[in-house]
């Protein structure tokens, strides 16, 4: 399809939209000290001809489903049917002829108009052929459960479909049922991120004592970061975090993927923060991660740099200032700036004086609105950190640093 612009304003704000049962637009403007409306917006030319239709098909075809006078409408077949609402409804969602949006359409009313759908007829629905229909039925069997569906919830685990293990991982939880630890193990591996995290949820259902040696110790790198971070959400003890980190330390000495490296140093983080582990704290692993920069990928170099920064590592800064004047994206650069000003030790005059020309060519670069403020909060931030012996020298380069010049004076 292509879009087409036919309404347009300066400002055009929308803060909210809907069509209305006479098949008028209205959206209403507002927001940030802009003059506030209700607009309505009317078709002027001839409707195109269509069938009314009747029946369940009226209840079916009904085209705004979530707004009040959509179900209100629907209410009114629903009653007009009397006791064939039910099974002509549950007709529609489970003849394989109709199309699967119409089947789910069905499902749909079931859930919002009511009744609502059986759970033998769920489970039923979750062995059908379309992923989208097993997806929907096992949405619903989280909220509709009983000694039924929880058998089936399980099984569905294992489906090939990704959306239907994510949404059986849900209903698991949703439903406050139980899952076997191995099931969810082995989905922190899935190679869809939203099975992984939905199976994580899952499992920090469960009592950790039943999971949390076999993450620690499991061989597959997915599972440990994965499980890893199950744990620090939950919250773990000064003991775990220290597994964590000393696991994380050998899995860097052996091979690892960019994907996996990446989320391993996002783990460290975590766990540093719920640890409260310093960077005195690990010594020897805080000189193993400043030997990884930089790294030839910029995501590692912007988790790297977190890291290192937080720890107050010092050996890194001479190679962080070679590469504020490298050929990286500026994006880069001005991540690695905006850190750098943290570190409180560790600097020679030549590197302080080095990030502040950064900032100043950085200004050079055209941005968005705000950007050149983001700028002097940089400059203000690090200038906090200069000695004053080092003042008069600034004003001495007062041409070429004017900013921090004038933060002098």
């Amino acid at each position: 399809g292509r879009s087409e612009v036919f309404l347009e304003g300066r400002p055009l704000n929308v803060t909210d939209l809907s069509v209305g049962p006479d098949g008028w637009m209205y959206f209403c403007t507002g927001g940030r000290e802009t003059e506030g409306g209700i607009y309505r917006v009317v078709w002027e030319g001839e409707a195109p001809p269509h069938s009314q239709p009747d029946g369940i098909a009226q209840a079916i075809l009904e085209p705004q489903l979530y707004s009040a006078v959509g179900r209100n409408n629907i209410a009114k077949v629903k009653q007009a049917l009397g006791e064939d609402w039910t099974e002509k409804l549950g007709e529609v969602a489970d003849n394989t002829a109709n199309p699967v949006h119409t089947r789910l359409r069905a499902m749909d009313i079931m859930q919002l108009v009511g009744p609502p759908p059986a759970t033998r007829f769920l489970v039923k629905l979750s062995r059908d052929e379309s992923p989208q229909i097993r997806a929907k039925a096992t949405y619903l069997m989280g909220i509709h459960f009983d000694e039924q569906t929880h058998p089936r919830l399980i099984e569905l685990l294992d489906d090939p479909d990704s959306t239907v293990r994510r949404k059986a991982c849900e209903s698991i939880v949703r439903s406050g049922q139980d899952a076997p630890v191995g099931k969810l193990l082995d989905l922190l591996a899935d190679p869809y991120p939203f099975v992984r995290w939905s199976a994580s949820r899952a499992l920090q259902a469960v009592p950790r004592d039943r999971w949390q040696a076999r993450v620690l110790a499991h061989e597959n790198q997915r599972v440990f970061l994965e499980g890893s971070t199950a744990l620090l959400i939950l919250g773990p003890d000064r003991a775990v975090v220290d597994s964590i980190l000393d696991r994380t330390s050998r899995t860097l000495k052996g091979d690892i993927s960019d994907e996996n490296f990446i989320d391993l140093l996002r783990v460290v983080q975590l766990a540093m923060l719920r640890g409260e582990v310093t960077g005195d704290d690990i010594p020897e692993f805080r000189k193993q991660l400043a030997d990884e920069y930089p790294a030839f990928e910029n995501r590692m170099n912007r988790e790297l740099v977190r890291l290192l920064v937080y720890m107050q590592d010092t050996s890194f800064l001479s190679r962080a200032i070679d590469e504020l004047s490298g050929d990286s994206p500026i994006e880069e650069r001005l991540h690695l700036a905006a850190h750098l000003r943290y570190l409180k030790e560790g600097w020679t005059t030549e590197q302080q004086l080095a990030l502040l020309q950064f900032f100043e060519k950085a200004r050079q670069i055209e941005g968005g609105h705000s950007y050149g403020r983001y700028l002097d909060n940089l400059t203000r931030d690090f200038f906090a950190t200069l000695p004053p012996d080092l003042h008069g020298e600034i004003l001495a380069l007062g041409e070429t640093l004017p900013s921090a010049a004038i933060m002098v004076l």
